[in-house]
């Protein structure tokens, strides 16, 4: 079965030519002046291992406080180069609004399984 190595929540994220990636301001919770609080940019870094090297469906979906869906984020990732290489996928999430405060789940699904789920905390500043 697949697992989740890591995610992260960050201000941006690239590959140099390399193949080396690279996240910047890597961060675990927001503080806003109010709410609702819409956030410009962010980028949410999964790293996994697959348990084959097929492609495979990710979805990232972003659960509220209570438990309700937020929104969710789709995508296709590309076969690993064997069963033991890690597989790494950076989505670019725009104007993604945080209507109350508390701990928001990322839930990492692999093919419609959980594989994961990485809170982000939401403060009002004080």
């Amino acid at each position: 079965m697949a697992r989740l190595n890591f995610c992260i929540f960050c201000e941006y994220s690239l590959v140099s030519k390399q193949g080396t990636p690279s996240f910047i301001g890597v961060f675990s919770e927001v503080i806003v002046k109010k709410l609702p609080a819409t956030r410009g940019r962010m980028d949410v870094v999964v790293n996994f291992f697959p348990d084959d090297i097929n492609k495979h469906d990710l979805i990232v979906v972003v659960k509220s406080p209570d438990g309700g869906t937020v929104k969710s984020f789709p995508n296709h990732v590309t076969p690993a180069a064997s069963k033991e290489s890690d597989v790494g996928f950076m989505l670019a999430i725009s104007n993604i609004k945080f209507e109350k405060e508390g701990i928001y789940n990322f839930e990492i699904l692999l093919d419609n399984n959980k594989i994961g789920t990485v809170p982000l905390t939401i403060k009002i500043e004080k």
